[in-house]
């Protein structure tokens, strides 16, 4: 438990990276771009990123936990390593092969030529990505000191390059470049954990390989196709709200998913071995997800147009409205996250979550065809939350034949307590105060302050949990200091 205590600290510092920098980031693009330049370089985005989810093919997902089988035994680990290089660089070179094709073939996409060359360089880069090695081996430290210099490199670059609305292909190109230089990072770092091997067997990979990809890819549809359905059916300037809104969700989403990422490596290990350790883990996980992702749905749901004014300006303001029917996404995708994706690969139940995607992707293909033609990006939105909701149902019923999932009704009681007491500062800061800035500030700050002590009045097990941690870090260090 020490050493998840250890890796969620390191992950939860990297995930705080991934919050601020694109929030940051998003405040200067979205000022500088505007929202047609943010739709044109998000679409083209979302077009490639169905390319690098072929080429990935869910090998990332299923190496975490082979990789974490594997890490005591260098040999094997050498052996392992080298076969799921092996074949993610044959399904890049598909990818990429295709991408080309469709590039210089639909004149769409051809009259763009360098934006799309831009945003293609991030199949090249998956050639080189093994990021799942370092999870798999629970290296959180490197992952974090590699992103903050990649982030911050990046983010100057975005500042001396990107002038105005007419420089999106470069902010494209730096974007990509910063997704790259990770991988470029990684793959001269490994040296120091593995080795490539002649004697492997890519056979036995296929088959979970296989599933896992119709999985993730079948996930890149329903996950993009909404930006690719927004900008065929209205305009890029729709793309570029429903892009932007989804990205403040999607900064909340992170950090809640990043206390239960580290779980998933120990639970690859655990299961078979100690269910016992194993279901306690998942009720933790479960317990941890409640008391951060409730308080932030209901914050950002009032906090809204403030927010969107905030970081990205009175221009995007009409995305307010999406950024409210996304906060349901905070909920929902975090849990999902732990329960139908850490538990199932975990367990070796991938396949199991094939029909629940097949389901998703018809039912928001249909949603979307019927909602964005009413709603432009609140109806892509609203389409989203319906079938996040509807593909985590089943897949959760799925989980639960196989696993003891419960959910602590007295925490989940305190929990609910402690975000309407929180909702009050929040509700009168917007209420009395007139300044936007000063809103979101003692908003926040206040809203922060009352659910926890709302939640330590109430004895919340979770903030129980991380009092008794910090006191007996406190402890540890007198007794050393004594010595």
């Amino acid at each position: 438990m020490n050493k998840i205590f250890k890796n969620s600290i390191f992950n939860t510092i990297y995930t705080l990276l991934n919050v601020t920098f694109p929030i940051i980031t998003s405040m200067y693009i979205s000022r500088v771009l505007l929202p047609h330049g943010v739709g044109v370089v998000s679409y083209a985005q979302t077009t490639v990123s169905y390319f690098v989810a072929f080429a990935s093919s869910g090998i990332s997902i299923y190496a975490i936990r082979e990789f974490a089988k594997a890490r005591e035994d260098k040999e094997e680990r050498n052996k392992v390593f080298t076969e799921l290089f092996v074949f993610n660089v044959i399904t890049s070179s598909i990818a990429l092969v295709a991408y080309c094709v469709m590039v210089f073939v639909i004149g769409e996409f051809r009259s763009e030529l360098m934006l799309y060359f831009c945003c293609g360089l991030l199949i090249i880069f998956q050639f080189i990505n093994i990021d799942w090695m370092y999870q798999g081996l629970e290296q959180y430290g490197y992952i974090t000191v590699r992103s903050f210099v990649v982030k911050t490199a990046s983010f100057i670059c975005i500042l001396l390059f990107v002038k105005t609305k007419e420089d999106y292909v470069i902010y494209a190109l730096i974007s990509s470049l910063a997704i790259g230089s990770n991988n470029v990072f990684n793959i001269i770092h490994a040296r120091k954990y593995v080795r490539l091997v002649r004697n492997i067997s890519l056979k036995k990979h296929i088959a979970p390989i296989v599933y896992i990809a119709l999985c993730v890819y079948l996930s890149a549809i329903y996950n993009k196709v909404d930006v690719s359905m927004l900008g065929i059916i209205t305009t890029k300037e729709s793309v570029g709200y429903y892009s932007y809104a989804h990205r403040i969700i999607e900064i909340v989403i992170t950090l809640c998913v990043s206390v239960s990422t580290v779980f998933m490596p120990q639970m690859s290990v655990l299961y078979g071995k100690d269910k016992e350790k194993f279901e306690r883990l998942v009720d933790i996980g479960i317990r941890v997800l409640l008391f951060i992702s409730v308080p932030a749905a209901v914050g950002i749901f009032i906090l809204a147009p403030q927010t969107i004014s905030l970081m990205l300006g009175a221009s995007f303001i009409p995305a307010s409205a999406t950024v409210r029917i996304l906060t349901a996404m905070i909920i929902i995708k975090p849990m999902a996250n732990l329960l139908c994706y850490q538990l199932i690969i975990s367990t070796g139940n991938e396949r199991k979550r094939l029909p629940a995607f097949i389901i998703a992707v018809v039912l928001n293909i249909g949603l979307n065809s019927f909602m964005i033609p009413l709603w432009q990006h609140n109806g892509a939105a609203l389409a989203s939350v319906i079938s996040e909701l509807a593909i985590n149902t089943v897949l959760v019923v799925i989980i639960a034949k196989l696993v003891h999932i419960r959910v602590d009704i007295p925490t989940l009681l305190k929990v609910l307590a402690a975000t309407a007491l929180m909702a009050v500062p929040v509700v009168c800061a917007v209420v009395f105060i007139k300044s936007t800035v000063w809103q979101l500030v003692v908003g926040a700050v206040g809203g922060t302050i009352v659910y926890i002590g709302a939640n330590a009045l109430l004895k919340n097990s979770i903030m129980m949990m991380v009092f008794k941690k910090i006191a007996s870090r406190f402890k540890k260090k007198k007794q050393t200091d004594e010595q």
